[in-house]
């Protein structure tokens, strides 16, 4: 009876270890994905500040061609 009883204990634990990776695994998958969303969001911010720094440049090499001035300091 005493051997009964722990065969179902470890048979309980081996489940409950189971369950438990199931878990682990599922919560690392969660990371995964926002890791990855959060990398794509960053990504598109600085695409974002470079078309951004882009954009400011033209408009300063515009306005100095608007001069006609040398004292503009463009490379």
């Amino acid at each position: 009876m005493e051997r009964h009883l722990t065969q179902m204990q470890s048979a309980q634990f081996s489940q409950n270890e189971v369950q438990m990776q199931i878990m682990i695994k599922q919560l690392i998958y969660k990371i995964n994905m926002h890791t990855i969303l959060l990398t794509i969001i960053c990504m598109l911010f600085l695409l974002l500040l470079l078309l951004l720094q882009m954009m400011m440049m033209i408009v300063v090499v515009n306005k100095a061609v608007d001069k006609d001035d040398d004292d503009g300091g463009g490379d």
